[in-house]
């Protein structure tokens, strides 16, 4: 107790600095899937004795993208958060100690997580996992942010269907007809067009503005209202994984899911790749409390 006493001023702000910096990375409320990813973050912090100049510093960019990088990886891939947190955390504050007095010591802490069974590397199951993940659940801003790092997530921004909802619901695609009336799509194809509605390939990040903006417009209809330009437009695409042309109705909707879907798995590949070749797991302990008495001494030893 007195440890906290003598050093609370420095420890709090480390602290409000930490949540801070989670808040720039867009996570905060329902978007910060497992709140023991601060821990880490505000020892790195309290390690460095950063300031929130460190939020904003042109200098200090390259280490804040690699931070959150790690941040957003390690809330993507499942089970790091889970189990045996009381070893992970401490072998991560040895690696703060051991090469994080400069910068973020990203390679260790990929290091360090793969010998406990918590690897980062990405893996055909996980792409899997990614591309499969729906509107709403708790990983996909993470997921979204960590694919797009030139989205800013210090603004608002909202989790969009590319191609809108409405479009998709089963009683409208039910309805749509050939000149002769015959039903354009079987039962089975509006099946998998509204399963397909939710997932990934057919979600972005908008600012919020711009979201609301969006409405149910057709998307290649928005887009040409957005960015009038040629050249704004295929800046969009590109940025975004987008294929080109975006579709108008819901009939073109499966074969731009499709395109859609490849452009993201080799993104995943290339974004969320780890620093370092991968150890074999070691023995991962047993699991407890994050916030053991051994996490706890250890904070205030250098």
């Amino acid at each position: 107790m007195a440890k906290l006493e003598d050093e609370w001023d420095q420890l709090g702000q480390s602290l409000h600095v930490a949540v801070e910096l989670l808040s720039d990375f867009g996570l905060s409320g329902g978007a910060l899937t497992a709140d023991s990813v601060l821990i880490p973050v505000a020892y790195y912090v309290h390690h460095r004795k950063l300031t929130h100049a460190y939020r904003e510093s042109p200098n200090t960019r390259e280490d804040r993208d690699a931070l959150r990088s790690w941040v957003l990886r390690s809330l993507i891939v499942r089970g790091v958060w889970g189990s045996g947190l009381d070893t992970l955390l401490r072998d991560l504050r040895e690696a703060i100690r051991t090469a994080g007095s400069e910068s973020f010591p990203l390679a260790g802490f990929e290091k360090a997580m793969a010998l406990r069974g918590k690897s980062l590397a990405v893996t055909d199951e996980l792409i899997e996992d990614v591309l499969n993940l729906e509107y709403g659940k708790p990983r996909t801003f993470p997921v979204l942010a960590a694919l797009f790092p030139h989205v800013d997530t210090r603004n608002v921004h909202h989790v969009d269907h590319v191609f809108p909802v409405a479009q998709l619901q089963r009683k409208r695609l039910a309805a749509l007809q050939t000149p002769d009336g015959t039903p354009l799509l079987s039962d089975a194809d509006i099946a998998e067009l509204a399963a397909r509605r939710d997932r990934l390939p057919n979600l972005e990040l908008l600012q919020g503005l711009e979201n609301i903006g969006k409405s149910d417009q057709a998307p290649d209809v928005w887009l040409a209202q957005a960015y009038p330009s040629d050249a704004m437009r295929g800046a969009f695409l590109e940025r975004n994984s987008l294929p080109s042309p975006l579709p108008h109705s819901a009939t073109e909707f499966a074969e731009f899911y499709d395109a859609r879907r490849d452009l993201l798995a080799t993104l995943i590949r290339t974004r969320l790749q780890t620093q370092v070749a991968q150890p074999s797991p070691g023995p991962s302990g047993p699991p407890g409390s994050h916030l053991d008495q051994e996490v706890l001494e250890g904070d205030f030893e250098d």
